[in-house]
């Protein structure tokens, strides 16, 4: 019995230490890819795909936000 702490803080202890010292990283991308789409396209089509979310939606309200 006692061995299961001593298991349990190595075990943290050998995460701790090598999170430490090898952080981890992601590697960000767009799901979606620009492709040098202007701004006002990508809002017109945000628009139309939240519309179409809420027309489907029964419990689902749509409200603007300024």
């Amino acid at each position: 019995m006692a061995a299961v702490p001593v298991i349990i803080f190595m075990f943290t202890a050998t995460m701790i230490l090598t999170t430490a010292a090898a952080p981890l990283t992601l590697m960000l991308e767009r799901a979606f890819p620009n492709h040098g789409i202007h701004l006002d396209e990508l809002r017109a089509r945000d628009t139309l795909r939240h519309g179409r979310l809420l027309k489907y939606s029964e419990h689902v309200v749509g409200l603007d936000v300024y």
